[in-house]
Parts: structure tokens; sequence; C-alpha cells
């Protein structure tokens, strides 16, 4: 291969905008040889005078001018054809082995579009549906959470309804416990401190704890474990305990009378 040969074949590659890999460069090498043979059996011409392989690839190419094909193209064409020049034939060859290459090439590029395209459109599908998902896991936590600051809102109202409920109850039964007594006579919260000349202050805690049972207060009411009746409410527990002692008495007494008679029973 001549020079100028080497510079119209990188022209018509670089016309073509041709990228070859090692695939393309062994189909390439395939083509031209099987094309070659075509035209050799259809004109009847005989192959050309055969040089050595290396002596015209060092004799008659120019390495400077392939560059970036890395000498690939010109070890081709010489193993192909085997020449010092290349006839109008070979060109034909060249040309139309280059285009085969380019087509299956082009349809390459397109399955290879289709492909990326594919590609792209899942990532973008899954992209979408993962986001999707964060956003109704999102979604979902922020309506947890507001539940949950809705559920913290109603247990502090609750604590604070149950507050002044008990606020009142506190007040209404202090109003109420402060109306049984009488002027100047002493109150639970008073027994004991000295405050009242009608009381005594006991010697000591022991003493305060075995006070009598009844005791008389100036307001005429007594003294009873340890809070004040007044005389009717006495008179209650009074009937009451008389009830509940009566009621005792006659259960044991039953109790006994079985017991008599089933000892009997057995004898």
């Amino acid at each position: 291969m001549s020079p100028a040969d080497a510079g119209c074949l990188i022209s018509l590659i670089k016309n073509l905008e041709l990228q070859l890999s090692l695939g393309d460069v062994e189909e390439l090498v395939k083509l031209m040889k099987n094309i070659s043979n075509e035209i050799t059996r259809e004109t009847g011409a005989t192959t050309k005078p055969r040089n050595s392989v290396r002596a015209s690839l060092s004799k008659n190419v120019d390495q400077t001018k392939f560059g970036s094909l890395d000498n690939a193209f010109a070890i081709i064409f010489v193993e192909v054809f085997e020449v010092g020049t290349l006839a109008a034939c070979d060109w034909e060859i060249i040309e139309t082995a280059l285009e085969c290459i380019v087509a299956a090439k082009h349809v390459r590029d397109f399955e290879l579009l289709d492909w990326v395209q594919e590609e792209e459109a899942r990532k973008a599908r899954e992209a979408e549906a993962l986001k999707e998902k964060e956003n109704a896991e999102k979604a979902e936590q922020e309506k947890l959470k507001q539940q949950h600051i809705m559920r913290l809102q109603e247990i502090r109202e609750v604590k604070k309804q149950c507050e002044r409920d008990e606020a009142k109850l506190v007040a209404t039964c202090r109003e109420s416990s402060s109306s049984h007594y009488v002027d100047g006579a002493p109150k639970p919260g008073d027994l004991f401190r000295g405050d009242t000349p009608e009381m005594k202050k006991p010697k000591n805690d022991y003493h305060a704890k075995v006070q009598p049972r009844y005791e008389v207060s100036p307001g005429k009411k007594r003294w009873m474990n340890g809070k004040w009746y007044r005389p009717e409410e006495i008179e209650l527990f009074e009937k009451c305990r008389r009830e509940t002692d009566a009621r005792i008495a006659a259960n044991k007494a039953a109790a006994l009378a079985r017991r008599d008679a089933m000892a009997q029973q057995k004898r």
C-alpha cells in the first residue's frame, strides 16, 4: 500500500465516520476477502504479483498518516491484498466492505439506542415508584405524628379537666366540712396544735394515739377515730354497730347449731 493509498483510505474512513472495534476489524477482513473472491470469479482477473507482507508494510506504508488507527488498517489491507499499490477493483472492495460494516454498526447502534432508551425508561419508572413510595411513607409518618400530637393534646386536656374537677371537689369538701363546725370548735387540722383553749396539747405522740374513744367538744360534737362527728352521726354508727353485732351473734349461733346437728347425725 502506497502512502497515497493510505491517505485515501484514511480520508474514506473519516468521511464514513467509522469507529471500528476489534470485532469490526475481523469482520471487515472476512468481507473484503469474500468480495475479492467474487470479483475474481466474475471478471476472471488474475492476482497481482505478491510481495512479502512485512517488506510491503515497512516499505510502502506511511506510519504517520494512520494516527489513531493504530496501524490496524494497514496490516489488514496488506494481509488481504499483499500488493504495493491498490487497484480500482481493490478500492471497490474496500468501499463495499466498509459500507457493509457501517450498515451493520448502524443496526447495532439502533439496537443499542433502543436498549439504552428502555433502560432509561425503566430507571425513570423505578425512580418514580421509589419517589412515590417515599412520599407515601412520609405522608404516613406525618399522619402518625399528627395523630400522636392530637392524642397528647387530648391527654393534656383530660388532665387539666381532672385537675379542675379535683380542685372543685376539694373546695366543695372544704366548704361542706367547715359548715359542720361551730365557731371556735377545733377542726381536724387544728387538733393538738394548741390553737384553741378548749383542747389540751398531748404530752407526746403516743399520748395522742391513745386518746379516749369519745371526747366531748365545746360544740357538742364528738371525736372518734381521728375525726369530729355530730351526735346524730354517732348514734347512726352505734346503731349500725349493734345491728352488725347482732347479725354476727346470730350467724355464730346458727353455725354452732349446725355443727351440733351434724355431730349428732354421725353418732
